[in-house]
């Protein structure tokens, strides 16, 4: 066992949560043990100025090398964190992956899947096509950034990826 996971999820959580169980077996399902760790950040427990804030709360006590966050209403795909692995190895240098975006209804049938963010808009005049829940980066990059400006409450995802974009 390492002393530190490959991997820390943070996992927003705020009063009613239906589907949090799913989100979290999708993590345990990954299969990687002790190289996930996952964070619960619950406002309910320690309260918050936000999702922003939350994230920003979880990350700071992540541990993993590269991070990433699941909402509460989302789930990982099988195999997802192997995949990213196995991108990783292929790539070498690399500190940002993104990948595509399933839509599921709550039965869990498919709705869409989604290879870009096509639905967004430019930001600052350049596109950006990543989704929160699909997007995994190294630690080092984050702290380069500055994390998540916790004056926004809705496009807060937006403005790190085109600071992580910009570094």
């Amino acid at each position: 066992m390492s002393n530190n996971p490959l991997y820390s999820c943070v996992v927003p959580v705020k009063g009613d949560r239906p589907f949090f169980g799913d989100a979290i077996d999708s993590l345990k399902a990954q299969g990687l043990g002790d190289d996930l760790e996952i964070i619960v950040q619950d406002a309910d427990v320690e309260p918050d100025d936000g999702q922003s804030d939350a994230l920003n709360k979880g990350f700071a006590k992540a541990k993993g090398e590269w991070l990433f966050w699941l909402n509460a209403d989302d789930v990982l795909l099988p195999g997802a964190l192997k995949k990213v692995l196995d991108r990783i190895n292929r790539v070498g240098s690399v500190d940002w992956i993104a990948g595509g975006m399933v839509i599921i209804d709550k039965d869990g049938k498919v709705v869409q899947c989604l290879n870009d963010c096509g639905r967004r808009r430019d930001y600052d005049g350049k596109p950006v096509r990543v989704y929160g829940p699909s997007s995994f980066f190294r630690r080092e990059l984050l702290e380069k950034c500055g994390g998540f400006d916790a004056s926004l409450r809705y496009c807060m995802d937006t403005d790190l990826w085109c600071r992580f974009r910009d570094s």
